[in-house]
């Protein structure tokens, strides 16, 4: 498992780092090609681009998921400014410190356009936002395959039986013939249509843990099977001409289950 997990993290590390030396040097070509020499774009798309790379981790990873994916439209947009504001201000002093860099070492022709510096960056946030669009894109088509498989996942069947040892001896219970189960200290009785009953070693929290959500906690000593609720007070249940006592604990959860059509 670990040298699969490993195998996946090297593979993803992999394509992040071509990824980003693709997108290296596209931003190289173009800034050579626009108006400056290819060793005069070296030194300005190097010292930029770990700007370029966090502004773009920020935007991508924090701002989009975090805030634009999940509507919170306001702090996007105040989150985006200080990004936007820091990213300049770093990108300036890339600018200034690449210009003295190029003329201490008589690298080019100085001044450098200015809007061939303007060129740069507005690349450099063409890349951030492609990404971001790239991005969206993905988690959505993610969002949409997470609701087809919950859509087309097969239902679980229905839980019909419960298996208890009565009398050292497995019995499978028809849970639609409980009427309500009722707690003995460590032993539960198991109360059944008829007037039948059966005896099992156990506490009434397992059962209230395993049993679906046809049966309702009312006491803590009684679970009873929401089918054969008649009518119910405010601190009583009738079921099967049975009078059980609702306690003060579980009263909001019995009044939002069995509603107040049935109260009387």
């Amino acid at each position: 498992m670990k040298r699969v997990f490993r195998k996946m993290l090297q593979h993803k590390l992999v394509g992040v780092v071509l990824r980003w030396l693709a997108v290296y040097g596209i931003l190289l070509v173009l800034f050579a090609q626009k108006s400056a020499t290819y060793r005069e774009a070296f030194f300005f798309v190097s010292l930029l681009f770990p700007v370029v790379v966090g502004t773009s981790y920020a935007f991508n990873s924090f701002l989009v998921p975090r805030y634009l994916l999940t509507r919170r439209y306001s702090r996007f947009g105040l989150y985006f400014l200080y990004l936007f504001v820091v990213s300049v201000y770093l990108e300036t002093w890339v600018v200034v410190f690449s210009l003295r860099f190029m003329a201490q070492l008589n690298i080019g022709l100085l001044p450098l356009p200015m809007k061939d510096v303007l060129y740069l960056t507005l690349l450099s946030y063409v890349v951030v936002f492609i990404q971001a669009f790239g991005r969206m894109v993905f988690q959505l088509q993610e969002n949409r395959k997470a609701m087809e498989a919950l859509v087309n996942a097969p239902q679980a069947p229905a839980q019909e039986f419960i298996s208890v040892i009565s009398n050292r001896q497995s019995v499978q219970v028809r849970l639609d013939r409980v009427v309500y189960l009722e707690s003995l200290s460590d032993y539960v009785k198991i109360h059944l249509l008829e007037g039948k009953s059966l005896t099992t070693k156990a506490t009434i929290s397992s059962f209230e843990e395993t049993l679906p959500d046809s049966f309702l906690r009312i006491h803590r000593s009684f679970i009873v099977n929401r089918a054969m609720v008649e009518r119910f007070t405010r601190d009583r249940v009738l079921l099967q001409e049975q009078d059980l006592p609702v306690s003060r604990k579980y009263l909001p959860q019995v009044r939002e289950v069995l509603g107040g059509a049935r109260e009387k």
